[in-house]
């Protein structure tokens, strides 16, 4: 369950970073 719990906080890390800048992407 750790793993699994330090995954997905990972990947929403991940997520909130990439979106700024995939939307920034696609707008700019």
């Amino acid at each position: 369950m750790h793993h699994s719990y330090r995954r997905r906080d990972v990947l929403r890390g991940i997520d909130f970073v990439l979106r700024p800048g995939v939307l920034a992407g696609i707008v700019g």
